[in-house]
């Protein structure tokens, strides 16, 4: 009992809530604003969290293939000492004010993330029968917007305390909380166990339709899963040209107080968890991809919205109303994408498609370096408008597949479509 699916799923979901936690404290809006203050150009900033994106493309189809051949927990294993190393690292390289230290940390981070999260991401999926997959992903997906709530939350209680002004020994103070962080959670992989038999327990039949793919059609799955994850990657591309340089552009642009700015992290968090919810509901009765395409468009349309009143010189609260509905609209979609991927492809091969994410998550972090460029050349604004284009051009592959994604079964539903 102590190594039951439901004691991983347990696990995976407060490893997860934690992780993101540190990374958001240290990781996130402190860490853009702390090499721009230290360096003084966007470029840096879109150079280190680069750095952490191509670490991640090296290391996650490795790490992906090798956790289906051999064991997902030997690979969580190897992760929680990367991780180590790599708060290690950070910790030493912003007390110096050191860049270059801070990249090699960067480096360690990407690959950390490269081995864990393919390993993680199989696990997770291969404890939970068909036909529950958008349920729980979207849970482990709300469990990480709500850590990167309570990520700036505490960087509202430290910047109150120690003022609430951006410096560089303000942000490092912050950085050392959300760093030492880190090590609960990376000591929370030494106690998942990987079980070859993963599905819940069934009997006979139930488990063995459970073990399969949702589509029997081989050939239709892959095409399906391939498709799905190369939307992903093209919107995650996108995404990475801004991600990182909002919380400059609400300090810089709008004005924004380091309290500020955290505080409409937490909102922008909040609001994605209930959002999240909304859209698992919907895509249950109007399906997975006509959900996901919709909240895309909308979520499209408003970051347009967003430029044209920012640069008619509209409110900063109203272009700050329009961010957050964009945000929330935008991002409500992240447990369904990966249920898809995890539902069309069998056990033996999750952790090389849940490798797929991981190397997306590290595209954004490397076309970082190219919205930093963009922003040095042509402006804030013109990154966004980039970044919306690229995210809606990214709906294409998504259509195409739509008819080949089924909707979601039950496991008697599973066991009976396969009668």
């Amino acid at each position: 009992m102590a190594d039951s699916p439901d004691r991983n799923l347990s696990l995976i979901i407060a490893y997860n809530f934690f992780a993101y936690m540190g990374r958001s404290i240290w990781g996130e809006t402190v860490l853009s604003a702390y090499v721009y203050i230290i360096m003084g150009s966007y470029s840096t900033v879109g150079y280190i969290t680069g750095i952490r994106g191509i670490a991640q493309i090296a290391f996650a189809p490795i790490f992906g293939w090798l956790a289906d051949k051999g064991r997902r927990d030997t690979m969580l294993y190897i992760a929680a000492f990367v991780g180590y190393s790599g708060a290690a690292v950070s910790i030493v390289a912003t007390y110096y004010e050191h860049y270059w230290g801070l990249c090699v940390a960067m480096f360690l981070w990407g690959a950390y993330w490269g081995v864990s999260s393919p390993a993680i991401d199989a696990l997770f999926a291969d404890c939970i029968p068909d036909g529950e997959r958008s349920l729980y992903f979207t849970r482990k997906y709300q469990s990480t917007q709500m850590a990167n709530t309570s990520g700036p939350l505490v960087s509202i209680a430290l910047f109150w305390w120690l003022g609430n002004h951006w410096d560089a020994g303000t942000c490092k103070l912050v950085m050392y909380v959300g760093l030492v962080l880190t090590v609960f959670p990376n000591t929370i992989l030494f106690w998942l166990r990987d079980r070859k038999n993963h599905s819940p327990a069934l009997d006979g039949e139930a488990e063995d339709a459970l073990r399969e793919p949702l589509l029997e059609d081989e050939e239709e799955a892959s095409n399906a899963t391939d498709t799905a994850a190369k939307s992903a990657k093209d919107a995650k591309v996108g995404r990475g040209l801004s991600i990182r340089f909002f919380p400059i552009f609400f300090l810089d642009s709008l004005k924004f107080s380091p309290v500020a700015v955290n505080a409409i992290s937490v909102i922008s968090m909040l609001g994605i968890a209930v959002t999240g919810s909304a859209a698992q509901f919907m895509s249950t009765r109007l399906g997975r991809i006509p959900v996901t395409m919709s909240l895309k468009v909308a979520g499209g349309a408003s970051f347009y919205a967003m430029c044209i009143l920012y640069e008619e010189d509209q409110s900063k609260w109203l272009v700050l109303a329009v961010y957050l509905a964009r945000t929330w609209i935008m991002n409500s979609t992240g447990g369904i994408t990966k249920s898809i991927i995890h539902d069309c492809v069998s056990s033996e091969v999750r952790a090389r498609y849940a490798s797929f994410d991981s190397v997306n998550q590290s595209m954004w972090a490397g076309s970082a370096a190219l919205g930093g460029i963009i922003i040095d050349h042509y402006g804030i604004i013109q990154n966004f408008y980039t970044t919306a284009t690229i995210q809606l051009l990214a709906l294409f592959p998504l259509g195409l597949v739509a008819s080949m994604v089924p909707k979601e079964n039950t496991t008697q539903n599973a066991v009976e479509s396969r009668r």
